[in-house]
Formats: C-alpha cells, structure tokens, sequence
C-alpha cells in the first residue's frame, strides 16, 4: 500500500475543463462532473478515454494499461475485469469524498437550499463494503485499487420521504473541489491498513460495525469482502460468528 500525492494543479484544470464542457444546470449532466474530472486528470500522454476492448467500452487505455473511474458500486465491475484483466493491467479509482457541503435541491420547483457541511468525514474504510466485489482480483498481480480522497460540494433531490423528504433521498450530482490524497492497494494484505486500530482480538459484527461506521447491508458486505481477502477468520460462539484479524506474520 502506498500513499500518493495528487498534483493539485493539475486536477484543478481537469476540473475545468470538466466543467466547462458540462450543460448549463444540476441534473442535466450527461457524464457526471467527478467521473469526467478523474478522467481527465488520469488522461496521461498518448493515452487514450472511451476505448472499446472487446465488447466493453473502458474509460482510458495507455501504456500502463487501462483505467476505470467508478463512482457508484463496484458491483457491474465484476463481469468486466475477468473479460479485461487476461488482456491488460487494469486500475480502478474509487472516489471518496472527505468533507462535503450539501445542497438539497426541490424536485418540483428546482429550488436550491442548503449549503450546510455535512459533519460525516470519509475516509479510505469507507471502501471495504466494496471489497466483497473486487477481493477475487486484488492478488492478480495486475489488479490495482486506487483510493482517491477529495472535498466538494454533493446535491441532493429531495424525493425521499418524511416531511422533508430528506429521508432517502437519492443524489443528484457530486461537485469535486478540492483534492486531497490517493492511496494505492496493490494487493489483499493491503486491505489490512484500511481497518480502524485498536481492534480486539476477537469481535462481533456489531463491533466491527461501531468502529467503521458501517450498518446493515453495508457492513455485511465488508466482513465477507474481507473475509475472501484473507484479511479476517471467523468462529461460531454461540448463535453468532465472531472475527480475528489475520496477522500478516500468521500468514507465512
């Protein structure tokens, strides 16, 4: 695992050149404003965005192989790497926003409100619920997984539901403004300095979920995801499974 610096010069004329090939308006975007910046910031000399190989279409193709920007699950990547990783190195970035400012938007009127910075930080665990789709190809050899932290803005429509139909309410758009690190997986054992410290030696999911943050589906997700990476082993005491974080030592 390595942490890389971002040229912040350079992503801030990615980002403008993002915007300014953008419509006019939140929610009538075509390619999304975060996914088209990462791509051209990633868009190296002679290489090359929206290249069919096979019957994919990937998002850059270079002399390092190819790179795909997911900005939503990484679950519709599964069926793509095991066509495209035979052929090429692949690197996955997955943005992660740090700090944002959030703007709800009025479904009926287009009304814009909010503006207010969200107290939740992400930070580079908030990937692992993720893990469970990408763990089969992260000991490849030619799979690579990069972390890419930023702070922006995040615009909500509000069509959930309760009063203020806040309450699951979907996201319009992601606006990147500032960029702040990339970490480099570069195998399963990496996985590993992705966990909050201070763990004990044998925990519950419910434990696990305390100490990432993570709930429900979500951090099902990531004990099965960490799980197959070989990063945890589990027992049954009881009616319930309990884990232990593999030692990278324990491992030969």
């Amino acid at each position: 695992m390595r942490r890389l610096e971002v040229d912040k010069e350079r992503f801030a004329c990615a980002l403008k050149d993002a915007a300014e090939r953008q419509p006019e308006g939140i929610g009538m975007l075509r390619e999304k404003l975060l996914h088209a910046t990462l791509k051209n910031y990633f868009l190296e000399d002679g290489a090359l965005p929206e290249q069919k190989v096979g019957k994919y279409i990937v998002d850059l193709l270079g002399k390092n192989g190819i790179m795909e920007i997911q900005t939503g699950s990484c679950a519709p990547l599964r069926p793509k790497l095991q066509a495209l990783l035979p052929l090429y190195p692949v690197t996955v970035v997955c943005p992660i926003f740090r700090k944002r400012t959030v703007f709800w938007i009025d479904p009926q009127s287009g009304a814009l409100s909010g503006g207010r910075k969200s107290p939740k930080t992400g930070k580079y665990s908030d990937i692992l619920p993720e893990l469970i789709y990408l763990a089969p190809f992260l000991d490849e050899g030619h799979f690579r997984l990069l972390l890419f932290l930023y702070d922006g803005a995040e615009y909500k429509c509000k069509d959930g539901w309760g009063k203020d139909g806040k309450r699951g309410a979907h996201r319009q758009e992601r606006v990147p403004e500032k960029a702040v690190e990339m970490l480099l997986v570069e195998n399963s054992g990496d996985c590993r300095a992705l966990l909050p410290t201070g763990c004990p030696e044998w925990f519950t999911e419910k434990e696990f979920g305390k100490r990432t943050g993570t709930r429900g589906r979500k951090r099902s997700a990531a004990l099965k995801g960490l799980l197959e990476c070989g990063v945890f082993k589990r027992k049954k005491e009881g009616r319930v499974y309990i884990y232990n974080l593999i030692c990278a030592d324990d491992l030969g």
